[in-house]
């Protein structure tokens, strides 16, 4: 029985070690940037920097064929 209760415990500090472990890296194997780091920061504006432009261009297309009377293709 002792054997077995170290066992789980050597277990459950390896596992748990290696999730904290895991979280501290991106899924392509960089060091993660810190939570509220500017790079992360950074990141997110620009990624919706890309969002808002594919948003202007898509209702800059749909305008366009309004103003052609043509309605769009699906």
């Amino acid at each position: 029985m002792r054997n077995f209760f170290c066992g789980m415990m050597v277990g459950l500090i390896l596992s748990s070690s290696m999730t904290l472990a895991a979280g501290l890296y991106d899924s392509k194997g960089n060091v993660q940037a810190p939570a509220g780091s500017q790079q992360s920061f950074d990141y997110y504006r620009g990624r919706q920097a890309q969002l808002d432009i594919a948003a202007m261009r898509r209702q800059q297309e749909q305008d366009r064929l309004n103003r052609a009377g043509r309605p769009p293709c699906p």
